[in-house]
């Protein structure tokens, strides 16, 4: 590869990294830091407002198994110019969006596109540093991360000033832009375009590894886990039940934002002091998942403070970007044709259990009727309580497959 060559890709790379920004901007802000208003704009129901976001994340999922059956044929840079185009359309048509059904379309058309660049920064990695793969992908996670602390308290405080719509309508103005650069930039690269002589993965033999299940059972929970409570229902339980403003509740999910950023990096840091184990800190992050939820539980039972709701919250963040580890570790078990369906697998279920625990969380917490205030449906602990027990169920499938997960080593 010509160094010139080279530098276009590394830059290539740090805009598509950039594109990831907005792809985990979109997943927070809707319907997490814009939960109430959207409820108002719309007047829907608790599952109502979850589903604009779990239809993002469903179609997501689906994305991302599509590309990584196919991406190491037909190539990173065509998934981002197809999938980059998708998502402009839907984040620009998003808050123009007169009713519910259209907005529920923009959002489908949202997640389809951005489920092409996740990939498609995983391949571009794995290419551009391949000696230290692991450590550059946290810092790309690091770029893509940051969307959801903006889409916290800084999109909290610039709704309450300018509206929603006008907030959205220029984050989609944004992108589009980015997204013109990066199709500038990658213009006249073939060299590095997809093999057509790769074969698609395995699907046989990649489904038949019990490792692979173990590392997928795992990260699918932890990470569904971890984000229907960051990007769907954890604001709005500070608000209802631990007395958090609205900027108050934002800022707390700007802060597990910033830690579930780094905690990439800092995994992938002390793996490699451990002799690059991995399956230790997954062991780890499923103890901690437990102990949050089963923490909330505790406080809803007996009443808890503010800061305390918001640090079980930050410590649950400590565990969320586990793929710089686990993408490694399915790395390590799969050939390098097989990789890719791999890694878009579990990408693909971490985003369905997103999606169902979305909508499992509006359906259970509209179980018990809510009081209006200020025009503002308000829920109680008996709805939050429910919610925790029955997401605490889920932790349990997933500790017993990381104690099965092993280390190559």
């Amino acid at each position: 590869m010509s160094q010139n060559v080279r530098w276009r890709q590394v830059l290539l790379l740090v805009l598509a990294s950039l594109m990831y920004f907005f792809v985990n901007f979109q997943r927070a802000a809707i319907p997490g830091a814009l939960f109430n208003q959207l409820q108002q704009e719309y007047d829907l129901s608790a599952s109502g407002v979850a589903s604009l976001g779990s239809g993002f994340t469903y179609i997501y999922a689906i994305a991302q198994l599509i590309v990584g059956l196919g991406i190491g044929r037909f190539g990173w840079i065509k998934s981002v110019r197809l999938g980059g185009l998708f998502f402009v359309l839907g984040a620009l048509l998003f808050p123009l969006a007169g009713s519910f059904q259209l907005a529920y379309i923009c959002r489908l058309l949202t997640g389809l596109g951005a489920g092409c660049i996740y990939l498609s920064i995983v391949q571009m990695t794995m290419e551009t540093f391949p000696d230290k793969f692991s450590m550059a992908l946290a810092v790309n996670l690091i770029i893509g991360f940051a969307g959801g602390v903006v889409a916290n308290a800084p999109l909290t405080a610039a709704e309450e000033v300018f509206g929603w719509k006008k907030v959205m309508l220029s984050v989609g103005c944004a992108l589009s832009v980015l997204y013109i650069v990066w199709i500038l930039m990658s213009l006249g690269i073939k060299k590095l375009d997809g093999n057509s002589d790769c074969r698609f993965g395995s699907v046989k033999e990649v489904i038949r590894r019990p490792g692979n299940w173990y590392i997928w059972v795992f990260n699918w929970v932890n990470f569904g886990l971890f984000y229907v409570v960051q990007t769907v229902i954890g604001k709005k339980y500070l608000e209802d039940f631990s007395g958090f403003t609205s900027s108050g509740a934002a800022m707390v999910f700007s802060v597990t934002g910033i830690i579930a950023a780094f905690s990439g990096i800092f995994q992938a840091y002390f793996s490699a002091l451990c002799g690059g184990r991995k399956a230790v800190f997954c062991r780890g992050a499923t103890i901690i998942s437990f102990s949050v939820f089963s923490g909330q539980i505790i406080m809803l039972l007996v009443g808890g403070s503010q800061f305390f709701s918001a640090l079980l919250f930050c410590l649950l963040a400590a565990t969320a970007t586990m793929s710089a580890l686990t993408i490694p570790l399915l790395r390590e078990i799969n050939p390098d044709s097989d990789f890719g369906l791999a890694a878009g697998a579990m990408n693909f279920g971490n985003y369905m259990a997103v999606a169902i625990f979305g909508d499992l969380a509006g359906f259970l917490i509209g179980i018990y009727p809510a009081r209006i205030i200020d025009g503002v449906k308000v829920y109680g602990a008996s709805s939050y309580m429910l919610l925790f027990a029955v997401l605490l169920v889920f932790v349990l499938p997933a500790m017993t497959c990381a104690w099965l997960i092993k280390d190559k080593k």
